[in-house]
Formats: C-alpha cells, structure tokens, sequence
C-alpha cells in the first residue's frame, strides 16, 4: 500500500528528510529522561504535494510517560499564551465552549462565556482543573461527540492537532461536536515559523509531535470539512521563545559554515563538543532577538473556522 496524506489521502508525498531512530531515543533520554521507541532505524519527514501537510512515518504517538515527564516541566503548561488572547476573542458570552486536550484549564481565565468544559487525557491534569472549579472529564474528543453531539458553540485545542496520528478523525469528532454557525478554533506550532525550520527542536520531533502545520496546509483542512475560514493569525516571538530563536540562528550559521543541509536532529550538530559551541555562541543573537520580539513571528499560528453545512469529508472532494 503506497503512502498517503492522513488529512486528504493524497499518495506518494515528497520526502523531505528523516531522523535517525537511535539519534532521537539517545536525545530523549539525554534530555528527559525518557525512553521513546520508534520502529525502525529510521523516521521519515514527508509532505504532501497536495494539501502541505508534512507528518512523520511512522508516526509514532507517545506514551503516558513522556508525558509524565513533559507535565514535571513549568514551562509546560503555561497560564497565559499569546493564542488564549487571540482565541478569546472569537468567544462570547452566549456561548458554551468546549476544549479538548487543555491541561489543567488555564483558557479558561480567559474567557466570558456561558459554560466552558475541558477534556483532557491526563488525570493529572484532570484533577488540577478540578481542582480550580472547573467541568473536566478524561474523554475523548470522540467519546465526547457521541454523548453530546452539536451541544457546543465553540470548540477549540491548543497544541493538540499537531500530537494526534490521526488528524481528520480528529476535526471530524470535534466538529461533531459543534452547533451549526460553531466556530472551531486551532492553534499550531506554525511550519513557517522558525520553529519549523529549527534543527535540534527535540519536542517537533516523534513521539511527542506528529504532523506539522503550514497555513496553506490549514487553509487546506478547512476546505476538507467545508469549513468557512474567519481568522488565520501568527502571534509574536512570546519572550519565553527568545532563546530558541537565537539558537536556530546560531544552528543555521553553523551548519551553512559545515555545508550540512537541513535535517532534524543533525547528528553531528547534538554531538557534545558542537552542542557545547552552539550552546555559548547562542548568547551573542540573544540581546537583538529581545529587542525584535514584536517584529518576529512567533511560534505558533491560530486558525478559526466556523461550522457551516458539514458533511464527513469521505463524502466530499478536497
């Protein structure tokens, strides 16, 4: 069976690189201190020439443990994000808002509405949001469709698209979900940003994300379910990002002086002696990123759709 595109069937993508299998569970260790376990000596990067979509093969989702060690992080769940402000904006007070894959709730201090329920896989998180008053429950976005179908005026996901192996289920459970004229909103990890083109981005990579999201390739998802597109927006480089970003740029000088083209998780460049250069050289762009902050895109992109006469996207051509 040839390979195809997991959000418009489209065979025979453009490979456009891959990461050495042991190379990643080496990092993930180093890193988190977890161990991740991909089959295959190899994970390719593709890109449907179609909708833009790029996804690892094989996909790999990851387990409760890396996420686990993920939720230990502070910087992991975070109270406020540039996407909550501009996601808030798009919600009124009339509406009952579901959000899926949300954490401990934190959206929700940002919001004026009627109701406002999470659904999240982690009884950790689970419990947190619990724990602020909040309606939270451990079912899938699946699940959730088949109990309350079209009961929500809006339903939105923060970085959770780019995690699930199987996006178009995914949108299909979520807009099952919503109201005819509901507005679906998404927020991403933005392919064009420079989170896209970064080298050693160890949580873009499997298992932790599993597609990786351009805007042609989320005009492109709308257009599958029939969606009417009100909102595509990039937020700015957020401080917390500032670092990274001077980091890529240091990485792209590095390997523009080495001639090594771009590949996730070169393996020459996360050798320790490079990865000790690189770690000091990226304090000299650092100062100018910090300035710059609002004139850089940032890391993610937020895309709101609105539910018009839908029908499963089997029944419809892209």
């Amino acid at each position: 069976m040839s390979l195809r595109c997991p959000l418009c069937g489209e065979p025979e993508p453009r490979r456009v690189a891959g990461v050495d299998a042991r190379v990643l569970a080496r990092e993930y260790r180093r890193v988190l201190g977890v161990d991740v376990r991909c089959p295959g000596l190899r994970i390719d990067l593709d890109r449907c020439e179609r909708c833009d979509l790029a996804f690892f093969t094989p996909p790999c989702p990851a387990g409760e443990e890396l996420y686990r060690a993920l939720q230990r992080r502070p910087w992991y769940y975070q109270e406020d994000k540039p996407e909550y402000r501009l996601a808030a904006a798009s919600v009124t007070a009339a509406d009952a808002v579901l959000e899926v894959g949300g954490g401990p709730g934190a959206f929700a201090a940002h919001l004026d509405c009627r109701s406002y329920r999470l659904l999240e896989l982690s009884p950790a998180a689970v419990e947190a949001a619990r724990g602020r008053g909040l309606d939270a429950g451990a079912e899938s976005v699946q699940e959730e469709a088949g109990a309350h179908p079209e009961a929500y005026d809006v339903v939105c996901a923060f970085q959770v698209l780019e995690h699930v192996p199987a996006p178009r289920d995914f949108v299909a459970a979520s807009l099952a979900c919503l109201r005819p004229g509901g507005r679906l909103i998404l927020s991403v990890p933005g392919d064009e940003s420079f989170v896209g083109r970064e080298r050693h981005n160890l949580l873009n990579l499997p298992p932790h994300h599993l597609t990786r999201w351009s805007d042609r390739s989320l005009a492109a998802l709308g257009a599958r379910f029939g969606l009417d597109l009100l909102a595509l927006e990039h937020d700015a480089l957020a401080p917390w990002h500032a670092l990274p970003y001077a980091s890529h740029l240091v990485d792209e000088a590095l390997a523009a002086a080495l001639g090594r083209r771009w590949q996730p998780l070169d393996p020459l460049l996360v050798t320790t002696p490079v990865r000790a250069v690189r770690a000091a050289l990226r304090l000299l762009p650092y100062p100018v990123v910090r300035l710059r902050l609002r004139r850089l895109r940032g890391h993610s992109t937020t895309v709101v759709y609105r539910k018009l006469n839908w029908t499963r996207p089997a029944d419809r051509p892209v």
